[in-house]
């Protein structure tokens, strides 16, 4: 398996590069919102399909419901880049949910980019509060067990495997 990180976000892809790139957001995943909270700040929002000008590569992003600079560059590597601070374990984690996520066998349903980026975010920040909200700022929900637990699964088996 293969994958790809970005500097300052971290995107994954499916080929090995080490460039700039512009990235764009394709479309949200409509009906599903996240918040985060670190205890004083507060983002909410939809996940939005991120993908790379040029080849319409798909990424995730690490930031959590940062938005995309679209006139930003980005420097995507394959390698994990101190200034991340990611360990070898947590950043092949990362790799196996981006790889059993949104368009892995039935995974077809836009619901399972924003899982994904909702694991992916969970991961990376364990002492924020990201959480699935039934609106922008609403009400916290549970609606997408079935998919964490699934997603999940597929991931552990691996890394026990």
């Amino acid at each position: 398996m293969k994958k790809i990180l970005l500097l300052l976000f971290l995107f994954v892809f499916t080929e090995k590069i080490n460039a700039t790139y512009f990235y764009y957001d394709d479309e949200k995943v409509s009906e599903m919102f996240i918040t985060r909270t670190d205890g004083e700040t507060i983002m909410s929002g939809n996940p939005h399909v991120l993908k790379r000008v040029g080849d319409n590569k798909m990424v995730y992003c690490i930031e959590p419901l940062k938005l995309v600079n679209k006139e930003g560059e980005y420097l995507e590597y394959n390698y994990n880049d101190p200034i991340f601070g990611i360990s070898n374990e947590k950043l092949k984690k990362i790799n196996l949910i981006s790889y059993y996520g949104y368009n892995y066998k039935n995974h077809t349903d836009l619901k399972w980019y924003g899982v994904t980026q909702y694991l992916i975010w969970k991961e990376l920040y364990p002492n924020l509060d990201i959480y699935f909200t039934d609106s922008r700022f609403g009400n916290r929900i549970t609606g997408y067990e079935e998919e964490i637990d699934e997603l999940n699964y597929l991931v552990n088996k691996d890394i026990v495997g």
